[in-house]
């Protein structure tokens, strides 16, 4: 049985405990504990049905593409990324890249400059569950228009994201 003495400490105790965890919760921007202060880290929350969603959007999309049939196109194309922006003109035939004219100096990513490749890159993206994934497609002939990708919230430079100016069937 506890004594009458203990009863009042362990109050105290609590009281100091629960002041010490509202302190560490408060929303308060530039408080300790505020979400975005200095030692802090912010949650990554994401929309539990947004692989679903980019997942099918996706699917509908390659489906489009698919039922061309279309293997042999040009187009315009640039990526959006740490790296270098320049546009590109590319031509495609039979599925791979049999010229590419242009000043970028991405030349390391001419196997990813095709549509299938593209469509790759987005699968990829909803896969590793990036914290932001924006991707539109041509309403068409389904293709990918533009996509911006954004791996992870608080890492620089990881970003990626492409952008087809213009593209021409054979």
């Amino acid at each position: 049985m506890r004594s009458s003495r203990t009863a009042p400490l362990l109050f105290a105790a609590a009281v100091l405990l629960l002041s010490a965890l509202t302190a560490a919760c408060t929303s308060e921007p530039g408080k300790p504990g505020a979400p975005g202060a200095p030692g802090r880290t912010i949650p990554q929350l994401r929309d539990p049905n947004l692989e679903t969603t980019h997942s099918r959007a996706l699917d509908a999309a390659r489906a489009l593409w698919t039922a061309r049939g279309a293997t042999n196109y040009d187009m315009r194309f640039n990526w959006t990324c740490y790296c270098d922006i320049s546009v590109v003109d590319l031509e495609i035939r039979d599925g791979s890249v049999t010229s590419r004219e242009g000043t970028d100096r991405d030349a390391f990513r001419i196997d990813q400059e095709t549509i299938p490749a593209l469509f790759a890159i987005i699968e990829d993206a909803i896969n590793q569950r990036a914290v932001s994934l924006e991707v539109t497609y041509h309403p068409t002939l389904g293709y990918p228009l533009r996509a911006d990708i954004d791996y992870a919230l608080n890492i620089i430079d990881e970003e990626l994201g492409f952008t087809i100016h213009q593209l021409t069937l054979h």
